[in-house]
């Protein structure tokens, strides 16, 4: 699978022939909240937000144990490439298992119809071919793998971290590419026919031009406009295909400032919502301050999209550790005041959830005895490998069991045995084991 010459897409969709998806979503039974409603996108969202997707920062694999040939080779606009087709095509999988009758489903089913969204949104071309049959018929089918490949290396920029973090929120709006990829499969399903474009493509142009107001306001909270967001705005910008008219207008409305009361949010699914929530906060930290005008206006913000303080909490906790995971690649490893700062975040808030749910996880703790010797163990002793990961499961395990706390526990984000040590408040642990 080379990414750099033609035809990786059918070399792709091969590899994932010989080595199917489990059909079981690994985040399926993640709950972000208890008695919440909207379990599908917050399956889709704790399988989502660890990849980086979620921001335009396709950077790390959903499926870690997944081995891809030449994967050593590939490099960094390469892994967002294929971050990206991981991501679509499980949470497509996801989708049509979650809203179908039929047990198995042939994953050859869904390329079509993502294709054919991909073209009709941003190949001008075939905007106005009506059968999914006259796209794949017309050129031959390496031919429509071939114009889909260069469409997602137009979405998919991963340069590099020399532009620094602004560079990559050109990839933003891929986020609703693919859920809208979602709607567009369930509506065939459903419908048993193609859907309206028109329809779909309007909804997609409000959702951009929502997600840039935000911005916008968001810059403007502080009252003065930082070089990085000025720079963020533009990247999205320049990625929305916005018409001339409305990107003029937008371009006027960053001078002058949008205030958040001017917001006008229509009703919109959840995972949207959280999605523009975690964009203003990326937006806020990206000059490495987070005021406290900035911190009213998150908060207000989250009103406006109806979002519950705990998902604003989740939401600064998944924000604060996805860029500590990824500080590096993000340049931020140069800016050690930047990255001890938002990691002293991070560890108080951790350990506010922490305290708060003290007798929970006391409970949950306190029926494994094994969990507890290995942590005892791990302060004088280095644990091996096979302990440490008996460890960090079981420890995981339990912090799933907490809603608060779930976003610091989903697959393949950043949680070590040293950060959960510093954060457990030390008389938390079981009496009846300490004398073991």
């Amino acid at each position: 699978m080379n990414f750099k010459k033609k035809g990786w897409f059918k070399k792709y969709l091969d590899f994932r022939e010989e080595n199917p998806f489990d059909l079981n979503f690994p985040t399926q039974n993640i709950h972000l909240h208890e008695g919440y409603s909207e379990g599908k996108e917050e399956a889709i969202y704790a399988f989502l937000q660890p990849t980086g997707l979620l921001y335009g920062f396709p950077m790390s694999l959903p499926f870690r144990d997944v081995v891809f040939p030449n994967q050593k080779y590939f490099d960094q606009e390469d892994m967002g490439l294929l971050v990206f087709l991981e991501s679509l095509y499980a949470c497509l999988l996801f989708e049509n298992q979650s809203g179908s009758k039929e047990q198995n489903i042939d994953q050859k089913d869904l390329v079509k119809p993502t294709i054919e969204y991909f073209l009709r949104v941003h190949d001008t071309f075939f905007r106005q071919r009506k059968k999914i049959h006259e796209i794949f018929s017309k050129g031959g089918k390496m031919d429509i793998y071939y114009r889909f490949e260069k469409v997602l290396k137009k979405r998919i920029h991963m340069e590099g971290s020399s532009g620094g973090m602004a560079h990559y929120f050109s990839n933003s709006l891929i986020l609703i590419d693919l859920y809208y990829a979602l709607i567009w499969q369930r509506n065939q399903r459903n419908a048993g026919q193609i859907p309206e474009f028109e329809q779909i493509n309007s909804q997609v142009t409000e959702l951009h031009q929502t997600l840039l107001e935000i911005v916008i306001a968001a810059t403007h909270a502080n009252h003065q406009i930082e070089k990085e967001e000025r720079k963020i705005f533009e990247q999205i910008l320049s990625s929305s295909d916005l018409d001339r008219e409305t990107t003029k207008d937008l371009k006027q409305r960053f001078k002058q400032g949008v205030d958040i009361s001017d917001l006008q949010i229509q009703k919109i699914p959840w995972l949207i919502r959280r999605f523009f929530l975690e964009m203003a906060l990326m937006t806020v930290m990206s000059d490495d301050l987070y005021e406290e005008s900035e911190s009213r206006f998150i908060e207000e913000l989250a009103l406006k999209l109806e979002m519950k303080t705990e998902d604003l909490e989740q939401s600064k906790l998944a924000v604060e550790t996805f860029l500590l995971t990824h500080k590096n690649y993000l340049s931020l490893s140069k800016r050690k005041a930047v990255v001890e700062k938002v990691s002293r975040k991070w560890q108080q808030r951790v350990s506010k959830l922490i305290l708060k749910n003290k007798d929970r996880l006391v409970k949950e703790m306190g029926e494994s005895k094994e969990l507890y010797q290995l942590l005892l163990k791990s302060q004088s002793q280095t644990l091996s490998p096979e302990e440490w990961e008996k460890v960090r499961t079981q420890l995981l395990d339990i912090l799933k069991t907490i809603p608060p706390i779930v976003i610091i526990a989903l697959p393949g984000t950043f949680i070590t045995l040293p950060v959960m040590l510093s954060v457990l408040p030390k008389n938390m642990l079981p009496s009846s084991f300490q004398d073991d």
